[in-house]
């Protein structure tokens, strides 16, 4: 290890610092690229002995004999990627390019997503699985292109995670349903009407069916999994007013109401035995009816705002609110473990087609954590893994319409202390007995400090233990863009160039995982009196309260919940740090650093102000403190310390250039008006809004970052290549004398040798080793 938590912090004097320099000109060319760069060999092709099963809360390969927890099982952990809507379907000629396109970035899955959201007309090229005809109506020429393309993945090592029911809204003229209140055509996206409306949940098997089979995936050996909803449950729509009222839709909800009859029925042997054992009960017409979330015993009723007061009153007063006694039995207690069972029946009946259609070992997941919450681990009982996304400044609609010329996102950053903490308290949504798998998450363009994310949750999810990491997205269009564009990999090349040493860090553990896990007991009550909160951190609070647990405890545990066990007896953990027990990753909150020092990796990402050193290698800003990522990794499987082949990144933001500048200029980042802490990016000529389209075109500059990186030379030269868009070496930077013993490099200090990539060799050029 490289000075495991002995990191020095010094800021560099006032007088050597440097003006913010112009950014320089840069674009990857992702067919070409090569050499130090290229993460190819983490991949070889999949075969049967790669099928994926979950078993011990983690992902296996079955190995040669086929045959779940034998021997020669070898635990996978998938780095992945999103394709979303039209990049899903790449002529059946370019998707071996795209194949190894992400091959050389490192990755080992792809999520198939938004395949059902948009539908495919007769002429162009597809944008989605379907037509516009009654569902599910498959078009041919997708199906043909996203066939073509897993068996491209599949040759070149990468698995697939197929998503089911995405964004496809149902159309009750078209697709022969019942009819929707004001005469809508359609239904929203945020409707959970297909999870309980049989009609709607039957043609959601028909097409899983159909699907399945016309992709060729029965036994086969690169599907590693398979999500039935992407974001939506009964459970998340029950806190959400409108989404609630897409639920009560006037000819659908009495099959809902039958179902909950039947489900008091079943609980309590009556409804009006029910309405007698609740609290609260105007009578048995009231209680057998759906509920709202505005009525009196719904989220934030007069009955739930009694009772947060009371609980805020003795939190006050330091008194634990009757910890592992059962709350009375109320209403919407009852309802919301309807709606969880609700939702676990829809979930298990789309598995077992799943498995039907595949293979029964398909690791299976019903939706993720954020749209359900921490009740999702008990509707999800019979799911195989757990799933969740997180975002780092996601964008938001600047007024009352969602519009391309007005928007904001929050100018904040992944290591900065409030977001870093979100990050880390993902590990309260995992269950301790299953894989947990993020399969989405990004800071996306044109946030400044965007670049971090890739390393920062590779090395969360290392520490943890995670078994899966899928970046959102590469590209929701085909071609990919060629400058950076709303969540795209694609086009923002100072966030992309950082894909391959983060798959390192998460996939060849340069991270270990922490030696000591703390599993939370979640009792059913306590996950129900979360669910029934409106509050965001709800679960954190709850954690925090009945465990003295906090997200800042994933520095020193991996963190799971364990549904069903009784908390009673616990033992609160002491006080965590903010930084890792064996030293491996280190944050600086004042700062806003995250600061990773292991054997085969370091890395400082944040805004660095003052120069930080290890045995070996130190690095000092020049210019500005500014947003940056930077992660050296060996070349030659050496530890840092002995190696003589390196690899540098300089992650940093990506800019697109401003329609009709001449000569042509970056795009420029600007505040939102009105809205401090928040950004924007300068509108095009003539935009009648305060925002220009997330979506830019080339040339692409990255953010020059002016670095002075000194490194010790025991008794070798030393050569820093700057790498061009394909990997190949530029004319080495020069160097000059730090002693007898080491030498300094400044990086940046010319546009004609600036590179996001620089190869460090220590010793005889040309006698660098590879493994």
């Amino acid at each position: 290890m490289i000075a495991a938590g002995l990191c020095a912090l010094a800021p560099a004097p006032a007088t050597a610092r440097e003006a913010a320099p112009a950014p320089y000109p840069y674009a990857i060319d992702e067919d070409r690229l090569g050499g130090a760069p290229d993460q190819s060999a983490l991949d070889r092709p999949l075969s049967g002995a790669d099928r994926i099963v979950a078993r011990q809360g983690h992902f296996y390969a079955v190995g040669t004999d086929g045959i779940p927890g034998t021997q020669d099982d070898r635990r996978v952990r998938l780095f992945g990627i999103n394709l979303s809507f039209g990049a899903n379907f790449p002529p059946a000629g370019e998707a071996p390019a795209l194949a190894r396109r992400l091959r050389k970035l490192g990755f080992n899955a792809v999520r198939l997503h938004h395949l059902d959201s948009l539908p495919s007309g007769p002429d162009g090229a597809p944008i989605g699985i379907l037509t516009a005809g009654p569902h599910p109506s498959f078009h041919a020429d997708a199906v043909a292109r996203l066939r073509a393309l897993i068996e491209a993945l599949t040759r070149e090592g990468l698995y697939v995670n197929l998503n089911l029911h995405v964004g496809y809204r149902f159309r009750p003229v078209v697709d022969g349903l019942p009819r929707l209140d004001a005469g809508r055509d359609s239904t929203s996206i945020a409707s959970p009407l297909h999870v309980y409306a049989s009609a709607l949940v039957d043609r959601q098997e028909t097409y899983a069916r159909q699907l399945i089979r016309r992709l060729g995936l029965k036994n086969h050996p690169g599907l590693a999994m398979v999500e039935i909803n992407n974001e939506a449950s009964l459970l998340w729509s029950w806190t959400r007013r409108g989404a609630w009222a897409e639920a009560r839709q006037r000819h659908y909800a009495p099959e809902l109401e039958r179902r909950w009859q039947a489900w008091l029925v079943e609980r309590h042997g009556s409804v009006e035995a029910a309405c007698r054992a609740w609290i609260h009960c105007p009578g048995a017409v009231w209680a057998g009816a759906l509920p709202a979330p505005e009525d009196e015993d719904g989220p934030d009723g007069p009955l739930d705002l009694a009772a947060q007061r009371v609980d805020r009153m003795l939190q006050r007063l330091g008194v634990d609110r009757a910890p592992g006694r059962a709350a009375p039995p109320r209403k919407k207690r009852d309802f919301v473990q309807f709606l969880a069972d609700t939702d676990a029946a829809y979930f298990a009946r789309l598995r077992r087609v799943v498995h039907e259609e595949t293979d029964p070992r398909v690791p299976v997941t019903g939706t993720q954590m954020a749209f359900g919450g921490i009740m999702n681990l008990f509707s999800q009982r019979d799911m195989d893994y757990v799933d969740e996304h997180v975002y780092v400044a996601h964008p938001v609609a600047g007024g009352a319409q969602d519009r391309a010329d007005d928007w904001r996102m929050a100018a904040a950053s992944a290591s900065g202390s409030s977001e870093l903490s979100r990050l880390l308290a993902l590990s309260l949504r995992r269950d301790a007995l299953k894989p947990f798998v993020v399969s989405e998450y990004n800071q996306p363009y044109p946030n400044p400090g965007g670049s971090a994310i890739l390393p920062i949750m590779a090395t969360l999810a290392s520490l943890q233990d995670w078994d899966g990491l899928f970046f959102f997205d590469y590209a929701d269009q085909w071609p990919p863009p060629e400058g950076p564009t709303r969540f795209s990999l694609a086009g923002d090349w100072g966030k992309l160039a950082l894909a391959g040493q983060s798959a390192l860090l998460f996939r060849s553990a340069y991270v270990r995982p922490l030696a000591r896990s703390l599993d939370l007991p979640l009792p059913e009550s306590a996950a129900l009196d979360i669910a029934q909160s409106t509050a965001a951190d709800a679960l954190e609070r709850s954690v925090e309260r009945r465990l003295s647990v906090v997200p800042a405890h994933a520095w020193s545990f991996r963190l799971a919940q364990a549904p069903g066990a009784d908390d009673a007896s616990w033992t609160p953990p002491p006080p965590s740090g903010q930084a890792t027990p064996d030293g491996q990753v280190h944050h600086d909150p004042a700062q806003g650093l995250v600061i990773v020092d292991t054997p085969q990796a370091w890395g400082v990402f944040g805004p660095l102000a003052g120069r930080l050193s290890a045995p070996g290698i130190s690095v000092r800003p020049t210019g500005p403190a500014a947003p940056l990522s930077l992660l050296l990794t060996p070349l030659d499987g050496q530890a840092l310390a002995d190696s003589g082949h390196m690899l540098l990144t300089v992650g940093s933001a990506t800019a697109g250039r401003q329609p009709g500048s001449q000569p042509p200029r970056p795009k420029r980042v600007i505040p939102y008006p009105g809205k401090p802490g928040w950004i924007t990016l300068e509108p095009d000529a003539g935009a009648a809004g305060p925002s220009a389209p997330r979506a830019t075109l080339g040339p692409t500059w990255l953010a020059r970052h002016p670095l002075e990186l000194e490194i010790a030379t025991p008794d070798r030269p030393v050569a820093v290549y700057p790498l061009d868009g394909a990997g190949r070496r530029m004319a080495p930077l020069p160097t000059v004398a730090a002693g007898d013993q080491a030498v300094r490099v400044r990086l940046y200090a010319a546009p004609e040798q600036s590179s996001p990539w620089f190869e460090i060799v220590r010793g005889t050029a040309g006698q660098e080793t590879r493994p």
